[in-house]
C-alpha cells in the first residue's frame, strides 16, 4: 500500500511540475511585442516601430540633425510607416509588382551611382549592419510605392 501511495505522490508531483513548465516558460519571456497600430487588415508591431525609429534616428544623427522629443518622434515615424503600408496595400490592390529585372537594375544603378561594383555595394550594405536581402526588400518597397504614386498622379 505504501508503494502505491508513493507512486501516486510521485505521479501527482510530476503532473504538477509538468503543468507548471509552460507557465514558467511564459514567465521567463520578458519582452512581449504589442500592437502599435492596425492599418486595415495589417498590423504594425511595436518592435517594427522601434526598429524603424532606430534607423531614422541613425540617419538623423549622420546628417547632424536634431531628433525630436521621443513621443513626437515616435508619432512621426509611426505616421510614415502607416502611409507606406497604405501605399503598399494600394499597390497590392492594383496588382503593382516590381520584377526581378527592375530590382536588379535598381541595385546595379545604386552601385553605379555610388561608384561601386555590385560586390562592393554588398559589402557597404553589410558594413551598415543590414543584409543584402533586407536592402533589396527596402528597394523593392520603395519602387512599389513610387509606382503607386505615379498611378495616382496619372489618375488626376
Amino acid at each position: 500500500m505504501n508503494v502505491l501511495t508513493n507512486c501516486k505522490r510521485i505521479l501527482a508531483t510530476a503532473t504538477l511540475l509538468t503543468s507548471l513548465l509552460p507557465w514558467s516558460t511564459i514567465q521567463a519571456a520578458t519582452d512581449i511585442d504589442v500592437i502599435a497600430a492596425v492599418v486595415n487588415n495589417d498590423v504594425i508591431m511595436q518592435s517594427e516601430l522601434d526598429a524603424e525609429m532606430s534607423v531614422v534616428s541613425s540617419q538623423l544623427q549622420r546628417q547632424n540633425m536634431a531628433i525630436p522629443e521621443l513621443d513626437v518622434f515616435q508619432d512621426q515615424v509611426l505616421e510614415q510607416i502607416i502611409i507606406e503600408l497604405l501605399q503598399l496595400q494600394e499597390a497590392d490592390k492594383l496588382g503593382v509588382k516590381v520584377s526581378e529585372t527592375m530590382l536588379n537594375n535598381a541595385m546595379a544603378n545604386t552601385a553605379k551611382n555610388n561608384n561601386l561594383a555590385l560586390p562592393q555595394l554588398h559589402q557597404a550594405i553589410a558594413k551598415n549592419g543590414q543584409t543584402v536581402a533586407g536592402f533589396r526588400a527596402e528597394v523593392e518597397r520603395s519602387m512599389t510605392v513610387e509606382e503607386v504614386s505615379k498611378i495616382a498622379v496619372k489618375r488626376r
